[in-house]
């Protein structure tokens, strides 16, 4: 494996592209494949060869419209092979566990009702629809209710992802680990209005947040264990995706 200081230069296939929302799911992937810091469309980027393949990870912002445009700008600056949409998500189906890899079969946009249908991911066996909404979507009930509609797991950025690559006639696929299930209400709204546009987490309000509500320590400690092994399982599939698709 060779690194690159610059953007890769796209190829006859284009750069395999690794899209996130935020920094920290993809922090152990670019360690693991030693790529190297840039900026891709305006967006923070790591670029290298894999086994003489060009390489990209890039975080693309929380929520459909960041993750809309970032995926555009990414889009027009390089030429892509496929992209790869990674990340934690909330399950609805009881039989998911913390840390399952799911790749779904079929993404839904809440809002326009639109489906989408990945790419494969080479050697898998697509299962599940995932649910893109705007915002927060928790709770037993709602879990319940999605789950009898057919839906397995929701996110709020894979639907956007999804239309952009689909009009720009590139191929995509999906990889989202189980870091909640909605049924265990852990998160409510304040501890989303945490998460920054970049995916960041505003550390002083955590800290105002607990001091309101002490209770809410042990679920942002239940959540931050869960979100670090699923983000490890989440490391090892996209880690193998991206080795077996340069091989191939």
């Amino acid at each position: 494996m060779t690194n690159a200081n610059q953007p890769p230069t796209p190829g006859r296939t284009g750069t395999l592209t690794v899209l996130a929302a935020m920094e920290a799911e993809i922090r152990p992937l670019v360690r693991s494949l030693a790529l190297t810091p840039a900026r891709v469309g305006g967006r923070r980027a790591w670029t290298g060869t894999v086994q003489g393949a060009p390489v990209l990870v890039a975080t693309i912002g929380v929520g459909s419209a960041n993750a809309a445009g970032s995926t555009a700008r990414i889009l027009d600056a390089i030429e892509v092979s496929r992209v790869l949409v990674a990340g934690v998500s909330g399950a609805v189906d009881p039989a998911l566990s913390i840390a399952d890899v799911v790749v779904p079969g079929a993404v839904i946009d809440r809002m326009s009702g639109r489906s989408y249908r990945p790419t494969a991911p080479p050697d898998t066996q697509p299962s599940g629809t995932l649910l893109t909404c705007t915002g927060l979507v928790t709770g037993a009930e709602e879990a319940t209710n999605l789950h009898a509609g057919g839906i397995s797991l929701v996110d709020m950025e894979t639907a956007a992802v999804a239309a952009v690559c689909e009009r720009n006639d590139c191929r995509w696929s999906v990889y989202r680990a189980i870091s909640d299930r909605l049924a265990d209400e852990l998160l409510d709204a304040s501890m989303i209005e945490l998460l920054r546009p970049d995916g960041t987490i505003d550390r002083a309000g955590a800290l105002r947040l607990v001091a309101r509500r002490p209770s809410h320590m042990r679920r942002l400690v239940r959540l931050g264990i869960d979100t670090r092994a699923a983000i490890a399982a989440l490391t090892r599939r996209v880690r193998d995706d991206v080795h077996r698709s340069v091989s191939g």
